[in-house]
């Protein structure tokens, strides 16, 4: 008899991020936001202006909330990443 092994791949896209709610804050840091978008199932990380976001909660497949780090006055990108890699930076 012959044997063989059929390997099954599993598609995974990035994540996507439509929306961060509420779209200011304070340089300080440690403002709850929530982050929209598709592809959250299995996130693992969220970046505010290159920095970590800490607290990261999957509510559901499609939104996010997570506290704000320190940084800088002004807009900052918001990134997913998943098994599938990034969001692009949304801002």
């Amino acid at each position: 008899t012959q044997s063989f092994e059929t390997a099954i791949t599993a598609w995974t896209i990035p994540p996507t991020v439509s929306a961060i709610t509420p779209d200011y804050g304070s340089p300080s840091g440690g403002e709850t936001v929530t982050i929209s978008g598709t592809g959250f199932s299995e996130a693992t990380a969220v970046t505010i202006g290159g920095a970590p976001a800490s607290n990261m909660r999957i509510v559901d497949p499609v939104t996010i909330t997570a506290v704000t780090p320190p940084g800088t006055v002004g807009s900052r990108s918001v990134v997913v990443t998943g098994p599938g890699g990034s969001s692009a930076p949304n801002t």
